[in-house]
């Protein structure tokens, strides 16, 4: 068994999208596919088999390794198997839009003193700019995998569609895969400050789960199959779900439950859609 890590492009540098072909964006990922054709090419040197290349991911790395799934020539052949752990390429929070990155374009121009537009204009001053000074400096903007349709004329598109759109259109690269998830996922990230010395409150709870019902079905397009222009039946169901029982006020009790919530909505959900 050979293990090959790789280093790719992260923030700015691997994922700014000028929402057009000066910077398409995506280009954390386009290293990662750079990776794999170089393991291609040479692992047989260290006594590897380049016909039986197994990507893994953890996390946002195994978002990835759903991206290069969907990727089409990007990736072709490179890889023959894949392991993706607590990560899954059908949340939607992992693939943006190029609009959502508008606002975060006016900020970088106007932290470096570029102009916005021509947005050649804008690259050509960033790339001026002293990398160091770039990574400490830029304003906090999340920058990741991008929808990249349209945006190139000399690119193929990395992610011509939401990975939703192209799982369900049978784009998903037909190799064995190992997919999972662990318990309390969402536990590290919600269970800080007040919450993790103090749990929640019954009425923070009920609030909790109640936003988190909106914000989703605010997404959904619904149709004659989707019952989730009910939103009272919805949220009935997440408290029969999720609403300890018996029922009780205890802090602790009520945090553990809307952990569990938060990790099967954020990663057990994902997981077994894109398993099935």
């Amino acid at each position: 068994l050979i293990v090959i890590t790789v280093q790719y492009r992260l923030g700015i540098f691997g994922f700014l999208t000028t929402m057009d072909g000066e910077a398409p964006g995506n280009f954390g990922l386009m290293d990662q596919s750079a990776a794999l054709l170089w393991i291609k090419r040479n692992v047989k040197l260290f006594n590897g088999n380049e016909a039986s290349v197994t990507l893994v991911g953890h996390g946002t790395g195994g978002v990835c390794v759903g991206l290069h799934l969907t990727s089409g020539e990007w990736t072709e052949e490179m890889f023959h198997k894949a392991i993706i752990m607590s990560g899954s390429v059908l949340l939607d929070s992992m693939v943006k839009m190029p609009s959502y990155y508008g606002p975060g374009l006016d900020e970088i121009a106007t932290a470096f003193g570029c102009f916005r537009k021509p947005t050649s204009s804008l690259v050509d001053c960033l790339r001026r700019v002293g990398g160091q000074i770039l990574a400490e400096n830029s304003p906090v903007v999340d920058w990741g995998p991008v929808v990249d349709s349209g945006l190139s004329n000399i690119t193929t598109p990395f992610i011509p569609e939401l990975p939703m759109m192209l799982v369900h259109q049978g784009k998903l690269r037909k190799v064995p895969l190992l997919i999972g998830h662990t318990d309390m996922e969402e536990g590290l990230e919600l269970a800080m400050g007040d919450m993790l010395e103090h749990g929640i409150g019954a009425e923070m709870f009920e609030t909790l789960l109640g936003d988190a019902v909106m914000m989703d079905l605010s997404q959904v397009e619904f149709n004659d199959t989707v019952c989730g222009g009910n939103m009272e039946s919805v949220l009935e169901a997440v408290h029969y779900q999720y609403k300890p029982y018996p029922a009780t006020t205890d802090p602790m009790i009520l945090r553990r439950r809307y952990i569990e919530f938060a990790t099967e909505r954020k990663y057990v959900a994902p997981t077994i859609e894109l398993a099935m």
